[in-house]
């Protein structure tokens, strides 16, 4: 009966010998037992065979012409091969034995030998590769553990998916592991992501392959594990950028949508991953599938929420021919500043949608004083400065517009310390509030309002040159008004 391994997989053993004699006896009885074997004459021809197939156990004389066995061993130590070796030595070469058990060999065995020792040796080994394989199996298991937690645990879909490259890294014994999206369904965007234990970037190994027929082939069978010449099949035109020794790329997605690939690279060895190694990485591609699934979903969600809100803002403003467009138009400005002060993307994403929501508080402030053409009387002033409070508490609920609300609580602040609704000045205002506080008043100023028309160009810079360190930061006055010059934000009615 073939000896099994979990009742799955044959054991497979490389028997290394220059006599011929040897190699028989040993395969013959190898075969016998239950093994499944392969020989090789020397090391040469073993180290062929090594880059080609996994081997649980490598049986290997030290004495051959060529490459001897310890040499093999080193060989295999630098290319990452992970066989088990067992050495075949006579009396006189016991210290070079002692040299290869340094070197990572399991055991060593003396010539000439008696068969059932080999067999209790090799015996030995197995069982022994058999507790290795259940303590990666155990660190397997906790890595997954891990992954799961910081998915419940951490909001933040580029750390955690941080974790599963490295953990995948690790635990497929790769040099490289890459994800590819097809499309930005996340936030913070993340179209491409990867890791890896040598000098490469991700364009290299992007540059070495047509993404495009890769994503083809994996919407169609969902893996592809490759080797040796298998792999010019999915190289791009180019010369390659990197020299890919063994391949494996699992979908991300489900069965109706596919999101891209996660890719596991081998560099330095031609030794192929396995089926084992494969279904681990189905499953890392499934831990990334469920939390892009989240994240789209809540993402959707968020996405309604924020409309639905923008909707209510829009009826609002389109009651009232002079404020039809404001907060549009506000964020526009926003984004524009933002963008020339040099914010990362997350902080102009956060001011220009800061800019789109300011004014829903208004819809807790009377129509009538809204569009009143004479000035506002003390209580209408009053109730009109509510709407900053009114609008930071309807938004409070949603936890997602949390780095939203202070921007637009505090968006009628001045830099002066004179403003609503809490009287605070300087950098203690928020930084986005500031940036809202300006573009809001350009476009009051840049607008026709029920009291007044529009202000002619001159008139809108001079009041933002005087009003630079009162009412509005300096720093940020002076960047409006380069955009003003070099023409980005155009001034309406600015023949006046």
């Amino acid at each position: 009966m073939a000896i099994q391994e979990n009742n799955t997989r044959q054991i497979h053993i490389l028997v290394v010998d220059d006599e011929s004699s040897i190699r028989e006896l040993l395969e013959e009885y190898l075969s016998l037992e239950g093994y499944r074997v392969d020989t090789a004459k020397d090391g040469v021809d073993a180290y062929e065979y090594l880059k080609k197939y996994y081997y649980d156990i490598v049986l290997t004389d030290l004495e051959m012409p060529g490459m001897n066995g310890i040499e093999l061993l080193e060989k295999a130590n630098r290319e990452g091969m992970n066989h088990r070796f067992i050495v075949l030595t006579g009396f006189g070469t016991v210290e070079t034995a002692i040299t290869a058990l340094k070197l990572g060999a399991v055991d060593y065995i003396l010539k000439p030998f008696k068969l059932e020792e080999l067999g209790f040796i090799i015996s030995k080994a197995v069982q022994r590769r058999r507790l290795e394989e259940e303590n990666i199996q155990l660190k397997e298991a906790v890595s997954l553990y891990q992954i799961s937690e910081a998915m419940i645990l951490n909001n933040d879909v580029r750390t955690v998916i941080e974790l599963i490259l490295e953990k995948a890294l690790n635990e497929l014994d790769a040099d490289a592991v890459v994800i590819s999206l097809k499309e930005t369904i996340s936030s913070p965007m993340i179209t491409r992501m990867s890791k890896s234990t040598m000098e490469i970037t991700m364009d290299d190994i992007e540059y070495t392959f047509d993404k495009e027929k890769i994503f083809r082939l994996l919407e169609k069978d969902r893996y592809l594990l490759l080797s040796g010449k298998q792999i010019d099949n999915v190289r791009s035109a180019h010369n390659p950028a990197v020299d890919i020794k063994a391949y494996l790329s699992i979908a991300i997605g489900l069965a109706d949508r596919f999101y891209g690939s996660f890719c596991v690279l081998k560099l330095r060895n031609n030794i192929s991953f396995t089926d084992a190694q494969r279904k681990l990485a189905t499953i890392f591609a499934e831990r990334i599938t469920s939390l892009l699934e989240v994240k789209r979903s809540d993402e959707g969600l968020k996405i309604a929420i924020i409309e639905s809100i923008e909707s209510l803002i829009k009826a609002l403003e389109a009651k009232e021919p002079y404020t039809k467009g404001h907060s549009e138009r506000v964020s526009e400005y926003a984004h524009m500043l933002a963008e020339r002060i040099g914010l990362d993307e997350k902080s102009v994403l956060n001011i220009t949608q800061a800019g789109r929501l300011h004014d829903i508080g208004k819809i807790g402030i009377r129509y009538d004083a809204l569009t009143k053409k004479d000035g506002l009387d003390r209580e209408e002033y009053e109730q009109f400065k509510l709407h900053p409070v009114i609008g930071a508490n309807i938004l409070r609920p949603m936890s997602f517009l949390a780095d939203i609300i202070p921007f637009i609580l505090y968006h009628h602040e001045r830099y002066d310390g004179t403003g609503y609704p809490a009287g605070i000045s300087g950098e203690n205002i928020p930084f986005g509030a500031r940036i809202l506080a300006l573009c809001d008043s350009f476009d009051v100023m840049t607008s026709d309002r029920p009291y007044r028309t529009s202000l002619p160009t001159e008139k809108v810079i001079s009041e933002l040159e005087q009003n630079k360190g009162t009412q509005f930061d300096p720093e940020l006055v002076d960047k409006m008004l380069l955009l003003v010059k070099e023409g980005r934000i155009p001034i309406k009615n600015s023949e006046r």
